[in-house]
């Protein structure tokens, strides 16, 4: 009982802790719910390119990431907002595995709108909707989790304006970019790349892998911020 209690007090203020961030964020915070729903009707309405629905999700939840954490780092930085949380009666370690918790809050408000266009495509108001199922969810919010255990150990550890080029070209540049460079490559080199759906082994590999590089990067970051002097 003692530690259950123990636990809703812990999850109440990483609850604050979300709420604090979302508040920072402004209006940033509706601009990423945008992004969200824009994204995957923009592709299939305008550019008919759903057909891989794991890319743009994967695209969806990775933009709107880049622009929640972008802005509340960028607030942070300007009004030393760690430094004051510091004085409140958090731990440390909570205010690292609250930016884990709002990461996959983005990640589920981004798959379940997805899932929401698919709703709306009997109406024939998008043709080129394509179904996400299971293993493309799975495997696209683990990359975007991959993405920012690696990103997190920057972003919260050395101040954004050192970081904030990296982050953009990362986040913004690389996957459209990167993926019109491989496809030219291939297309140049006339190599020929059947894709297929992700299959049950490949999203519960993907699943384990994320997994463990969390649990890393959220101890290496909560270590690293033990020592951090603010």
């Amino acid at each position: 009982m003692a530690k259950m209690l123990c636990g809703i007090k812990e999850m109440k203020k990483i609850l604050v802790l979300i709420k604090k961030d979302v508040f920072l964020m402004d209006m940033y915070a509706y601009f990423t719910l945008m992004v969200l729903i824009g994204i995957p009707l923009f592709m299939c309405g305008s550019l008919k390119t759903m057909a891989y629905p794991l890319y743009t999700l994967f695209l969806s939840l990775d933009y709107a990431a880049f622009f929640a954490f972008s802005q509340l780092y960028t607030m942070e930085s300007k009004f030393k907002g760690q430094t004051y949380i510091m004085a409140c009666p958090f731990l440390r370690r909570q205010i690292i595995e609250a930016r884990f918790v709002l990461l996959m809050i983005i990640c589920v408000i981004g798959t379940v709108f997805y899932k929401l266009a698919e709703l709306i495509n009997p109406a024939h108001l998008f043709d080129g909707i394509s179904r996400l199922n299971l293993y493309d969810a799975l495997i696209a919010v683990s990359l975007i989790v991959i993405l920012y255990d690696v990103l997190f150990l920057f972003l919260n550890n050395v101040p954004y304006e050192k970081v904030r080029v990296a982050h953009i070209i990362i986040s913004i540049f690389v996957p459209i970019w990167g993926v019109v460079l491989v496809v030219k490559l291939i297309q140049y080199f006339g190599i020929n790349i059947e894709l297929r759906a992700p299959t049950m082994i490949a999203a519960v590999i993907t699943v384990i892998v994320t997994i463990i590089l969390t649990a890393v990067s959220v101890t290496k970051n909560i270590n690293i911020w033990k020592k951090k002097e603010f």
